[in-house]
């Protein structure tokens, strides 16, 4: 999909730290969400897609949840003009 960790059968690394496993993700590129693992190493998102028996600190099981990166501001000063 967008980076997988190698071809089947092939030994990653270990240095992972955070793995999502199951999430439905969305690239915010305007496309259909996926079910997808995300594979984030030192704050950096390093791969999308089945990431089989790959190995990080922690591994979370988000199925059922939305996955997407960093580009929705929960705490948006945008209301400011409501409160006005």
């Amino acid at each position: 999909m967008f980076g997988p960790p190698g071809p089947k059968g092939t030994t990653v690394e270990s240095d992972l730290s955070l793995i999502l496993t199951g999430g439905m993700v969305y690239s915010g590129e305007n496309k259909a969400p996926v079910i997808a693992d995300v594979w984030i190493k030192n704050d950096r998102i390093v791969g999308i897609g089945n990431l089989g028996s790959a190995a990080a600190n922690l591994v979370l099981d988000v199925s059922g949840l939305i996955v997407t990166h960093g580009f929705i501001d929960i705490d948006s000063l945008a209301n400011w003009q409501v409160t006005r």
